[in-house]
């Protein structure tokens, strides 16, 4: 008898302590799987604020007030900065979404009309882009003239509304 209330006894006690220890591993492993969700947003942001930040000192290495024609000299000006920060895109935009491509590979914008409203509101956008052969690139833009009409000056007579750069997604 004494046998029997002693192994009743034991599993009791194992069936218990099994639920418990997966109740406090899980709870362990979304603790920490929350963790690495806030890290991971928390250096994707900082990245994007550590681009941004490029995109502005192209910006400010070769204001658009300075420039008076889109020759190939100010063209080979902004690539060369664009490079020297590993930008593989560097295009204007007008405010209607014309680009004019001044480093890199045509690129095909994704939410097109709400990345112009962002930059013709004078604010920084963020977005995505694929390149012809279907590759994506996160393109970063900042507004360099719209609506104070002081934009880089664009080969079809207008002026920009911003300045974008791009990386391949591979890149991050």
């Amino acid at each position: 008898g004494m046998l029997l209330v002693c192994i009743v006894m034991f599993s009791v006690i194992t069936v218990y302590m099994t639920k418990r220890n997966s109740s406090t591993l899980q709870k362990v492993a979304d603790t920490y799987m929350q963790g690495m969700s806030t890290q991971i947003q928390n250096h994707f942001e900082t990245l994007v604020n550590m681009r941004l930040v490029q995109v502005k000192s192209i910006v400010q290495g070769l204001p658009p007030e300075e420039v008076d024609e889109m020759n190939d000299s100010v063209k080979s000006r902004l690539a060369t900065m664009a490079e020297l920060r590993q930008f593989t895109h560097l295009f204007l935009l007008d405010t209607k979404g014309n680009e004019e491509m001044l480093y890199g590979d045509p690129v095909e914008v994704e939410n097109l009309d709400r990345f112009i409203e962002a930059l013709n509101n004078d604010r920084t956008m963020v977005t995505a882009a694929k390149t012809e052969d279907g590759s994506l690139v996160l393109l970063y833009g900042i507004s360099v003239g719209h609506p104070k009409g002081m934009g880089y000056p664009m080969a079809n007579g207008g002026k920009c509304t911003a300045l974008v750069a791009g990386v391949p997604f591979e890149s991050l």
